[in-house]
C-alpha cells in the first residue's frame, strides 16, 4: 500500500512538472556581448596608393643654382594619411582619452642643425566613425623632430582622441613633412641619412 502511495506521489510530482514545462505565448533567452577596447594605426600614402613605405628627400646640386644661397624649400612631402581606430572601455572616465605620438626611433640618424616638421593642413573622416569631440585634435603648428626633438624623445602629435575610426586610406589627418633649417648652417653636414619614424596610439 506504502509503494502505491509513493507511486501515486511521484506521478503527481511528474505531471505538475510537465504541466509547469509546458510553453506559452512568450519565451526568452539570456544574450551576452563582449566588445573588446581597440588601439590600432597606420599610415596610407596616396602617392604610391599604400601603406607608407620609405620617404626620401634628395638634397642635391641640381635644387642649388645660385651661389651664396642654399635652398630647402622643395625639401617636403605630402599625401601621407594618419588612420586610426580606438575604442574605450566602459570604464573610462569621461575624462579618458588617447593620444598619437611620433619619434625618431633609437637608432635614427639625422642632420644636425635640421628639423623634420610635422603638420597637417586637411583632415577627412568616415560618417558616423566619431563625432569631432571624439577625433582628437592635432597640436597647433605641428611638431618638430630633429634639432627641437632629439631623436628616442616622444612628442604628442594628436590629444583627446576617444572612440572613433576614421576610415581606411586618405582619411583621418593628412599628414606633411617639411625638412627645415632650424640651427645654424656649420652643423649641416653632406651625407646619406637614415631614419625611421615611429607614431604610436597610447593605451588607457
Amino acid at each position: 500500500m506504502k509503494s502505491l502511495k509513493l507511486l501515486t506521489a511521484f506521478f503527481a510530482i511528474t505531471s505538475l512538472t510537465a504541466l509547469n514545462a509546458q510553453d506559452t505565448n512568450e519565451a526568452g533567452h539570456a544574450m551576452e556581448i563582449n566588445i573588446s577596447e581597440v588601439a590600432l594605426l597606420d599610415i596610407y600614402d596616396e602617392n604610391e596608393g599604400s601603406e607608407a613605405g620609405t620617404i626620401t628627400f634628395e638634397l642635391d646640386n641640381s635644387s642649388i643654382t645660385e651661389a651664396g644661397l642654399y635652398d630647402m624649400s622643395g625639401a617636403t612631402y605630402t599625401g601621407l594619411w594618419l588612420n586610426y581606430t580606438s575604442l574605450l572601455n566602459e570604464d573610462a572616465d569621461n575624462d579618458d582619452s588617447r593620444n598619437i605620438s611620433v619619434q625618431m626611433e633609437e637608432d635614427s640618424e639625422f642632420p644636425e642643425g635640421l628639423d623634420l616638421v610635422i603638420t597637417s593642413s586637411q583632415s577627412s573622416f568616415v560618417s558616423n566613425g566619431g563625432s569631432e569631440d571624439s577625433r582628437g585634435e592635432f597640436v597647433s603648428g605641428g611638431v618638430a623632430l630633429g634639432a627641437t626633438t632629439q631623436i628616442g624623445d616622444n612628442v604628442a602629435l594628436i590629444q583627446g582622441i576617444k572612440s572613433v575610426y576614421t576610415g581606411d586610406g586618405a582619411k583621418g589627418f593628412q599628414l606633411t613633412y617639411t625638412l627645415n633649417q632650424t640651427d645654424n648652417f656649420s652643423l649641416v653636414k653632406a651625407g646619406n641619412y637614415t631614419a625611421t619614424l615611429k607614431y604610436t596610439l597610447s593605451e588607457l
